[in-house]
């Protein structure tokens, strides 16, 4: 079995902070080389054994971008774990060991490995949340999205706080994303109303400051900003809460992105708030989502002079990671969807799978 780089990467930290307890470093290892998910040795280690309970709190902000593993780390307890997790009693290298004797060996493991296994594992428990909705087990008859367009799936984030194990974890691996892709950041900003409790969650992990952006009624494009009217009649409230200070570099956030619309607003609003405030040499570092989708966004973000980083961005490819967690006609749908939402929108093609939607649906009653 391959083992992925970024859970070996986990193990080696793991057994280096619990070197001291020869069953937690054994067990961490025979996880790891099971292929387990670097988020679940975590839940499972601290639910085992009080040694492994700091993994817990630090597995999702271990440093991603090298790690250590040496034979000899895992032999250093007083037990020989082999790469089969089966325990000889004996100290690797030493006599009466099986195992050979240790070599040093380094796994790298970059971002972008560590980012592949957080955005499939973002993916799986948003499904199994019902954050993320298909028309095979949620809703035969599909969702018509603000453009218009039918499509198959909907990716709805407002719930996503109520669940605390997700929220736990969007708030780790969202941490993770703005420390290895924003480092520069000074302040978080939450669009209203659903990054709001992203950037809070986001800036206690960081300890960083946070702002959030003001629902701005009427306003559903900058250009109802033109002029600073819409602004201007908002009166002495403020279009953006936070304490900035000059020098600032602020990432704003927000739950997954489609077409931008919302965030360029947000950005105006910032430009404005700054503006009435007298502050210079503040700026937008970049625009922080967990989902995005469609390939529109990332061209406007450029355009509006912004980075647009997101955990993964979900297209025909990525949606691969949901395997295990949705069906495999799922999966075919949707993929094609996102390589061509075009032939989804015949009426003809939106009745056959509501149809085989409540076939399904009957048969499993």
């Amino acid at each position: 079995m391959i083992v992925p780089a970024s859970t070996i990467a986990a193990a080696a930290i793991a057994i280096d902070s619990v070197a001291s307890s020869d069953r937690c470093a054994r067990a961490m290892f025979t996880y790891a080389t099971n292929g387990t998910s670097t988020h679940s040795i975590a839940r499972m280690m601290s639910s085992r054994s009080r040694c492994a309970s700091g993994l817990a709190r630090r597995s999702s902000t271990a440093p991603a971008a090298v790690a250590r593993m040496t034979v000899s780390t895992i032999a250093s307890t007083r037990g020989c774990c082999h790469a089969d997790g089966v325990d000889c009693g004996a100290t690797s290298g030493r006599r009466g060991c099986r195992a050979p004797a240790p070599r040093d060996t380094l796994a790298r493991v970059t971002w972008e490995q560590r980012k592949r296994e957080l955005g499939g594992e973002l993916l799986r428990r948003l499904y199994a949340a019902g954050v993320v909705r298909t028309w095979l087990r949620d809703k035969p008859d599909g969702w018509e999205l603000m453009s218009g367009a039918w499509s198959p799936f909907y990716v709805n984030f407002r719930d996503a706080s109520a669940d605390p194990e997700l929220f736990r974890f969007l708030v780790d691996a969202g941490a993770e994303l703005v420390r290895e892709e924003v480092p520069k950041a000074t302040q978080l900003v939450g669009l209203a109303a659903a990054g709001v409790p992203f950037a809070a969650g986001l800036a206690y992990k960081l300890g960083l400051p946070m702002g959030y952006t003001r629902k701005l009624p009427g306003v559903r494009r900058v250009e109802d900003l033109a002029g600073d009217a819409a602004a201007e009649s908002y009166g002495s409230h403020r279009l953006v809460e936070g304490g900035f200070r000059a020098g600032d570099r602020v990432a704003l956030v927000d739950d997954l992105v489609t077409g931008f619309d919302s965030k360029e607003i947000a950005l105006r609003q910032l430009e404005l708030e700054l503006e009435r405030r007298g502050l210079e040499d503040v700026r937008a570092e970049a625009v922080v989502v967990f989902l995005e989708r469609g390939a529109e966004a990332r061209g406007r973000a450029a355009a509006a002079g912004v980075r647009l980083v997101s955990l993964l961005a979900l297209d025909a490819d990525s949606v691969a990671g949901l395997r295990g967690a949705a069906s495999e006609r799922e999966l075919e749908v949707v993929a094609a969807y996102l390589r061509d939402p075009a032939p989804f929108q015949d009426a003809g093609r939106r009745a056959e799978l509501a149809a085989e939607a409540s076939a399904s649906a009957a048969a499993a009653r």
